[in-house]
């Protein structure tokens, strides 16, 4: 019998699927369709083994697409006769053209509504979710993002597959997956840095490491148990990076979150101390830090009160 967590709620689903993140201070989890969910996504060419609950199916979305999807239909109608869920990989190829060519992005949004006509019509109550980019986040490419998942149904969740291997501090981590511009993009993320601060915002592992979300692979990993997030670091707009590291060192092995601080107010809930930067913030910063304080929390000014 499969335990919470586990629990496969798309065996018996007739509707489209709502997938939800809870991820606060209090809890880190996925629900689906309200049921906790620990996903499992298999991205192998192979039939998945019995421990995934979602195939990754990709779809050539490119230019030079010929739209001709008969395969990934057959293995969607296999994964859902087997009580899989699907993760749609929409592989535009976005990196080896121009994002300002307008007929280019015109093909985009007719190749999308292809799908939206063909393999979502179909299969969409057995959708976990749809992911449309794989690699290193360049300039302008999450906005592009945007505009393109515009085009799929609202309640639809987006994945983006995001290669922070190359990051070696929080700096560059937070860069490489330019988390105050996510919006309601939820990360799959790979790299050192994402194994070893799994907690700092919600994400699913990509290949190896630990997640309370989930994870994307060929190989099965552990699930990362729910803790209570009680630290967060606000990140100011324009951070004082030789500090904000300081900071992120002195937390060593204390799990914690990193709040933006544009974000501040939507994302404090259950977070009890709260590390800020003076020097670094902004008036409107210091007006939710009052609220933080009024609501029972507790600032901790960096470097004076941190020890």
């Amino acid at each position: 019998m499969e335990g919470e967590g586990t629990t496969n709620p798309l065996l018996t689903i007739h509707k489209k699927m709502k997938v939800h993140i809870e991820f606060t201070g209090f809890e880190q989890r996925l629900f689906v369709d309200n049921q906790p969910f620990y996903a499992k996504i298999y991205e192998g060419e192979c039939s998945p083994p019995e421990d995934f609950n979602v195939l990754r199916i990709p779809l050539d979305l490119s230019e030079r697409s010929l739209l001709n999807w008969n395969q990934a239909s057959h293995l969607a109608t296999r994964a859902v006769d087997k009580g899989l869920a699907i993760l749609w990989e929409l592989q535009f190829d976005l990196l080896e053209g121009s994002l300002e060519d307008e007929t280019r992005f015109l093909t985009f949004q007719l190749n999308i509504q292809h799908f939206i006509d063909t393999l979502w019509k179909d299969f969409q109550s057995h959708t976990f979710g749809i992911a449309l980019f794989r690699g290193i986040l360049q300039e302008g490419i999450l906005d592009y993002l945007k505009t393109l998942a515009a085009l799929l149904d609202e309640e639809t969740t987006c994945f983006l597959f995001l290669d922070a291997s190359s990051a070696t501090d929080m700096k560059s981590y937070l860069h490489a997956v330019d988390m105050t511009s996510l919006s309601f993009f939820c990360p799959i993320v790979k790299g050192k840095m994402a194994e070893k601060y799994p907690w700092v915002f919600p994400a699913l592992a990509w290949g190896s490491g630990a997640s309370s979300l989930g994870f994307c692979s060929t190989e099965s990993h552990p699930q990362l148990p729910a803790v209570h997030l009680g630290y967060a670091l606000c990140l100011p707009e324009t951070p004082l990076w030789d500090q904000f590291l300081v900071a992120v060192d002195r937390m060593k092995e204390c799990p914690f979150r990193i709040l933006p601080e544009r974000l501040l107010t939507h994302e404090w809930e259950g977070i009890d101390k709260l590390m800020i930067f003076p020097q670094a913030c902004t008036e409107k910063a210091r007006r939710m830090f009052l609220g933080f304080k009024a609501a029972g929390g507790e600032i901790i000014e960096f470097p004076n009160d941190a020890t």
